[in-house]
């Protein structure tokens, strides 16, 4: 059996993958293996597809720092990696829960993450930035008691320099927020609905782009323009949004099976748009056997970083083809 793999981040026309217990840079133009490095594992749980997905396994974010060093998150820790030496550091992991959905990187270097874990008794919920290139982390910005489950996602905008935030998971606790100052002070943009329930976000000159993730209404891709402040729907779709990623400046978002009464498709779906008005369900697959709550959902999970390269790079998971590496030339799915 083929090894799980995942792809992780774009860099520079290179493309970052965990197969198995390797780190592994590939050309992201012609798909040939640059050169590999062994991940800081022990045990064998990560040769086994099933294995990863029950034990929630496997690099959940991906920062290249420079040609040498890396930081990466799995597993409640956050590593950060010298590829020239292959010294191995565990940071931090003095956070709420196990696996933030997302490590971001602004353009002055500071690293940032979000608490993400289940919440029941909605206390406080922290944000946390890196200054020093993964070296340290602390507290940032604390959301008070009682005021969100969790944080999804802190995402830098190229356009503008800003860092926007997304929350939930009820109507009052879904926001998406911006910080103009690096969280001196954060203000909600829009909020107080399931349709603002959202995970990533997709920047472009004019919009800011994102799905709904919600269990409980029809799900729509839209977008937030930016001097108006007006939020358009674009598209609905066959289910929650977790994540989606840019090629040029073409858009993808992908659907998610999960339980729930509204959106019972159990097939994960691709979306792309070249103008972000006019949107294409291009492919789709189809949700495996296993349980949902113990093997997770099925997604489709791109890489993150700037891609350049034409090509769209993503890996189904938890479906057919399951932890497998595709690539497609983006202009020809349209």
């Amino acid at each position: 059996m083929a090894l799980p793999t995942r792809a992780l981040s774009i860099s520079d026309g290179s493309l970052y993958i965990q197969k198995g217990m390797k780190l592994v840079l590939i050309d992201a133009l012609d798909g040939k293996t640059i050169t590999s490095w062994r991940l800081p594992y022990t045990g064998l749980q990560h040769l086994n597809r099933w294995s990863i997905r029950l034990n929630r396994l496997g690099v959940q974010s991906f920062v290249p720092l420079t040609k040498d060093k890396v930081v990466l998150l799995e597993n409640h820790k956050i590593y950060k990696l010298d590829l020239a030496t292959g010294e191995v550091n565990a940071v931090f992991e003095d956070f709420q829960g196990t696996r933030p959905l997302f490590l971001s990187q602004s353009d002055n270097g500071n690293l940032y993450f979000g608490e993400y874990f289940n919440n029941p008794s909605r206390g406080h919920v922290n944000i946390f930035a890196s200054e020093d290139e993964g070296l340290t982390f602390k507290s940032v910005y604390t959301f008070p008691k009682d005021s969100i489950r969790h944080v999804h996602g802190v995402f830098f905008d190229r356009y503008s320099g800003d860092l926007w935030v997304t929350t939930g998971d009820d109507n009052s606790e879904s926001h998406i927020w911006r910080t103009s100052d690096e969280f001196r002070t954060v203000e909600s943009v829009v909020g107080g609905e399931q349709q603002y329930r959202a995970v990533q976000l997709l920047f472009t000159k004019e919009h800011i782009y994102f799905g709904s993730d919600t269990p409980l209404e029809q799900n729509n891709i839209s977008r937030l323009n930016r001097k108006t402040g007006q939020v358009e729907k674009l598209q609905q779709v066959q289910g929650t949004v977790f994540y989606g990623c840019k090629v040029g400046d073409t858009l993808f978002f992908s659907t998610v099976v999960e339980p729930g009464s509204i959106n019972k498709d159990k097939r994960v779906y691709l979306w792309g748009s070249r103008d972000g008005e006019e949107w294409h369900s291009i492919l789709s697959y189809q949700k495996d056997m296993l349980p949902l709550k113990l093997f997770q959902y099925g997604q489709i999970r791109f890489p993150s970083g700037i891609n350049k390269t034409g090509n769209l790079w993503f890996t189904p998971f938890s479906t057919s083809e399951d932890q497998t590496i595709k690539c497609i030339q983006a202009e020809s799915l349209f």
